[in-house]
């Protein structure tokens, strides 16, 4: 297994991080898009991928991660993180040179480890990538939504806090709270359809 390190991306990688992108995913392009004339594919080729400009915003808006090996970049990870426990992987990408080699799997450890209290992950990625299907099987995600060109898989992790106040698959549509303090709450895959929110601070 190679020896890499992963470490907090900044606006001087960026210019780098977008050459290996490119590389990457027009790589992907390549081996699942080919022959298949005008089919667009946001999987494989994400919008604004090559563009300098966009790397530069998830550096500074979004926990972007760069992947070390031998003292050079191979690649990265951008992840989304909503709340305490609810996390996101937007991309992941290393150098097609360097793949097949564990760096991904010890990328996904890495984000596990750096956000602890993350009890769940998602993602999603084309159905046509069939390589990448059997990784994130084999790193614990588990299929919940399927279409004809996309697949979203989600991870749940046990986690150390304690689930006293955790309201899971109930049924409270139509309750009424007045009054009451919801700081910190979150709230994943909950129906809010129909409800009101008057006088309330959200913010």
């Amino acid at each position: 297994m190679a020896m890499i390190f992963i470490e907090k991306a900044t606006i001087l990688d960026a210019e780098k991080l977008t050459e290996i992108m490119k590389r990457t995913f027009d790589e992907e392009a390549k081996q699942w898009l080919c022959g298949q004339e005008g089919v667009i594919d946001y999987n494989i080729q994400p919008p604004g991928y090559s563009s300098i400009e966009m790397t530069m915003y998830s550096i500074e808006e979004l926990d972007y991660f760069k992947v070390i090996m031998d003292e050079e970049i191979v690649g990265g990870i951008i992840v989304t993180i909503s709340g305490k426990s609810y996390g996101r992987i937007d991309r992941i990408f290393v150098e097609p040179k360097h793949q097949g080699i564990g760096i991904g799997a010890q990328v996904i450890d890495f984000i596990e480890e750096e956000f602890p209290s993350v009890r769940i992950w998602d993602l999603e990625t084309s159905s046509r990538q069939i390589n990448n299907h059997h990784f994130y099987k084999k790193m614990g995600f588990e299929t919940i939504f399927e279409t004809e060109d996309e697949y979203c898989y989600v991870k749940k992790i046990k986690t150390a806090l304690s689930e006293e106040n955790l309201v899971k698959n109930k049924d409270i549509k139509s309750e009424q709270y007045e009054n009451c303090n919801l700081e910190n709450s979150e709230y994943y895959q909950v129906n809010l359809k129909d409800s009101s929110f008057v006088y309330s601070n959200v913010m």
